[in-house]
């Protein structure tokens, strides 16, 4: 990894959705543990995706701690945004 993160940085997470291919969505980061560890506010794409809060209702965005960085996209995981 050559860049580091940083608090506020978009970078892609790696969502796992059940019975289907994982999908990678952006996220911000919203704190740094170390260059490979962060926590993220992920947006999801609506009724694509399916988020809930501790409460059952609907969510456009998640929030996951303690995620590990891996380039090759395993899900659960993040990564920096694939160049185009």
């Amino acid at each position: 990894m050559s860049a580091k993160p940083s608090v506020g940085r978009a970078v892609h997470y790696v969502l796992e959705r059940p019975d289907r291919d994982p999908v990678h969505r952006p996220a911000v980061v919203t704190q740094v543990w170390t260059p490979e560890v962060v926590n993220l506010m992920v947006t999801l794409d609506g009724p694509n995706d399916i988020g809930t809060n501790e409460f059952g209702a609907a969510v456009n965005q998640v929030w996951r701690g303690t995620v590990m960085f891996d380039e090759s996209g395993k899900p659960g995981t993040w990564h920096y945004p694939e160049a185009v």
